[in-house]
């Protein structure tokens, strides 16, 4: 997560770290729909603070991937609100999972060479920018992100399971979504 100019890694255990695995989910070659749970506890610790601007979300090429290639995504929308539920009790029903979510992006995804560079992990964090900065209010964080698939999508490095108290993902098509 970026805030303004500072850049958060969440969990921050595993800023230098490679992923205990890989997930093509948010920059893989078919359509996506998912959601991310953070809880308050771990965003916090990793220095988010209610009244911070969330200008930008960032992902990391898994180790070995290939750097992701300059492309067009038609669409890659993301929202951001307060998570009804805490991690690991979400809804199969994403429309139940969170409060006032706010759409922070959408339409065409613009991805630059060298964007999300890839190789011999840890690879640095790409990030996409949000169209309208999202102030974190405090308490569990869920983002939601919707997109149509990369013609050349990548696997990122991803840390599954991780304790569910503290984050939870679920993936799904339209608002209906399996954890």
């Amino acid at each position: 997560i970026a805030c303004g100019q500072t850049q958060l890694i969440i969990p921050g255990d595993y800023a230098s770290t490679i992923g205990s695995t890989g997930d093509v989910a948010p920059l893989g070659a078919t359509n996506q729909h998912m959601q991310q749970e953070y809880a308050a506890s771990l965003l916090t610790s990793s220095g988010l603070v209610a009244g911070d601007q969330i200008t930008a979300i960032g992902f990391r090429v898994a180790d070995g991937d290939p750097s992701l290639a300059a492309q067009t995504v038609s669409d890659y929308s993301i929202w951001m609100g307060v998570g009804a539920f805490s991690p690991g009790h979400l809804s199969s029903t994403f429309a139940d999972n969170g409060s006032g979510m706010a759409l922070v992006r959408s339409g065409a995804l613009t991805i630059s060479s060298g964007q999300f560079a890839g190789g011999t992990g840890p690879n640095p964090f790409g990030m996409i920018q949000l169209a309208a900065p999202y102030t974190y209010a405090g308490g569990d964080l869920l983002i939601e992100i919707s997109y149509s698939g990369f013609v050349n999508g990548v696997t990122v490095d991803t840390v599954y399971p991780y304790a569910n108290s503290l984050a939870e993902t679920a993936f799904g098509t339209g608002s209906g979504a399996t954890k």
